[in-house]
């Protein structure tokens, strides 16, 4: 356990102080060995740049590109300049997310980029195009293999893409990722340590609670909903195989959200009625499902 050296001073404005041991020498004089330090490197550096694949799989959201590459039909890939065209006509009809500033034409060396890292990351597969009509199976590891010959690469989708499709899609988690790579929620996470202290990081952040913030930002309100609502497919993946709910005959959700969670198992129990509860900003979006009602409680004054 390091100690103050003697004439040292605790820092009071927020510096940090060298960091000394015992016998007044800095702690981190001891040299690592360089199998030591590529181990640490091997999982420190990945988890200071984690933030990036959430980013890609939002940016791969906001293009439409699992939507596009869908769009060909079942298991087939499409090349980049095909994603490119297709991007372009989105773009022409303003289906493109209306922040993205610059020109209206794809730029084909960033799309192939964006594409690679995908690729690298799983989200997407890769295959080398042998002939126009002749894709051969084979997986691209390698962003940098794509990148040297992109003429010839046809992507796809992968289990993980599917999830991020939002056309027609009942089992979309593009909702949830939208949610967890907003800007306020980053705006948030960067003052998780003032929770230390006893401040809430989302007040410290915005000035207000979280859901104080939702009622009063109706898009971000929006995607709580579509985010929670999005949760649901987990629930419905294990549905069958529980059998608790067989008997019941009211069931009340508190903090339901639209009720879609509830709505699921309304919908599985016949005999089931459902009370969904939330606050008034949250149900009044709530869509009308058979043998549910909503309730909210009075909002504090």
């Amino acid at each position: 356990m390091a100690v103050a050296a003697k004439g040292s001073m605790a820092p009071t404005n927020g510096s940090m102080a060298p960091a000394v041991s015992a016998n007044g020498g800095s702690i981190w004089e001891q040299q690592l060995s360089e199998k030591e330090m590529i181990t640490a490197q091997t999982v420190g550096i990945p988890m200071m740049l984690g933030f990036v694949r959430p980013f890609v799989m939002r940016s791969a959201v906001l293009l439409g590109l699992p939507d596009i590459i869908a769009g060909a039909g079942p298991g087939k890939s499409l090349t980049l300049k095909q994603i490119a065209a297709e991007l372009n006509i989105t773009r022409s009809n303003n289906n493109v997310d209306e922040s993205a500033a610059g020109s209206t034409h794809v730029n084909e060396s960033n799309l192939q980029r964006l594409l690679n890292c995908m690729v690298a990351s799983g989200i997407l597969s890769c295959s080398k195009k042998v002939q126009d009509d002749e894709p051969q199976s084979e997986l691209v590891i390698s962003a940098a293999a794509a990148d040297h010959d992109s003429n010839h690469m046809q992507y796809g989708l992968t289990a993980v893409s599917d999830l991020l499709g939002t056309k027609n899609n009942p089992s979309t988690h593009a909702p949830m990722l939208l949610l967890q790579t907003i800007e306020a929620a980053h705006a948030s996470c960067a003052q998780l340590h003032c929770s230390v202290f006893g401040e809430h990081p989302w007040r410290t952040a915005h000035g207000k609670n979280v859901w104080e913030y939702s009622r009063d930002n109706p898009q971000f309100n929006r995607t709580v909903n579509a985010a929670l609502a999005a949760s649901v497919a987990m629930l419905s993946c294990g549905l069958h195989k529980y059998e608790g709910f067989k008997h019941i005959k009211t069931l009340v959700d508190v903090g339901g959200g639209v009720g879609k969670a509830l709505g699921v198992l309304v919908s599985s129990y016949p005999q089931m009625h459902g009370v969904n509860s939330d606050q008034p900003h949250v149900v009044a979006d709530a869509p009308n499902i058979p043998g549910m009602y909503y309730v909210h409680p009075p909002r504090p004054p």
